[in-house]
């Protein structure tokens, strides 16, 4: 399966206890490393539909594999790429 932006998803059935039976891999378009999330596969299903936003089809996900799955950057390489500014480094006043 792809997602919306094209970039293939590879996907494996999973037993767990959560529902969560989907383990969806991509890779990194930085660094090209491959990082992984357990989704449910309904979830899955919407997301390659582009019938929502990541956020709400996967909220039980961290940001940094929803930014994965939705745009292909891993934690470090969107951190790296998008430094906090100023104010929110230090604390906003």
């Amino acid at each position: 399966m792809t997602n919306p932006a094209g970039y293939l998803l590879f996907t494996e059935e999973v037993p767990r206890t959560d529902g969560r039976t989907c383990k969806v891999t991509r890779r990194c378009r930085l660094c090209g490393n491959d990082g992984s999330a357990y989704v449910r596969f309904v979830d899955f299903e919407k997301f390659v539909a582009g019938d929502n936003y990541v956020q709400n089809l996967f909220p039980y996900l961290s940001a940094d594999e929803r930014e994965l799955l939705a745009h292909g950057f891993c934690g470090a390489c969107f951190d790296a790429s998008c430094p906090p500014d100023d104010d929110e480094a230090e604390g906003e006043s």
